[in-house]
């Protein structure tokens, strides 16, 4: 199964770049309170590389998660950050800015904005605060921490993810690893991840 290892520009989150993860994991409160501790310091997006070779995105049930490559040191991007704060993280990370910016009206969690790329990313905002993502593609390579991303298999979740339930819904074979959820294209072994997402998400049930 393949494995992401993930990271970020030194100067974008150049804060945790002599921590370990599990001192970048620490390092700041974590969930939807964002107001203890102030978010590392970035750079614009527009100066970041296209593609950025430095820098990728991991899934996380809190959040996304960011690393820097070379070290493996991370830092959470926590749900509940501001939203103009975690969109200048992301397009630095991603090495490009969001193809699309809009708002769906229809969530069940009420109205939503969205920044998404093409590759299938979906970061979700609500009262200008970060509150979920959605994975529908590849979405560059990004998987959880322990390798779970689209294309997983239902042996490999049996096998090596913290599985808490899986249950037939109006989604299909849905599914929650430890606060990332997620749908099954069928029962079997041989299924596969088809989506992710992780905290407020948008989907039609």
């Amino acid at each position: 199964m393949r494995r992401l290892m993930v990271g970020i520009a030194v100067v974008a989150l150049g804060a945790c770049s002599g921590e370990t993860a599990e001192e970048a994991r620490t390092a700041t409160p974590v969930g939807t309170d964002a107001a203890a501790g102030a978010a590392p310091a970035v750079d614009s997006a527009e100066t970041a590389p296209a593609g950025n070779p430095d820098a990728a995105l991991a899934l996380d049930g809190e959040g996304l998660r960011a690393v820097i490559l070379a070290s493996g040191s991370t830092r959470l991007i926590e749900f509940g950050r501001p939203e103009a704060e975690v969109m200048t993280q992301l397009e630095t990370v991603r090495g490009r800015a969001a193809d699309e910016r809009g708002t769906n009206a229809e969530c069940g969690a009420g109205p939503l904005q969205y920044a998404s790329w093409d590759d299938g990313l979906t970061a979700w905002f609500q009262d200008g605060a970060f509150v979920g993502w959605a994975l529908n593609g590849e979405g560059g390579g990004a998987s959880t921490m322990g390798g779970l991303g689209v294309g997983t298999t239902r042996a490999e979740l049996d096998g090596g993810l913290t599985v808490v339930e899986v249950e037939e819904t109006s989604l299909g074979q849905e599914f929650d690893a430890g606060g990332v959820f997620g749908v099954l294209d069928g029962a079997g072994e041989t299924a596969r991840v088809t989506s992710l997402w992780g905290g407020t998400s948008c989907n039609f049930r």
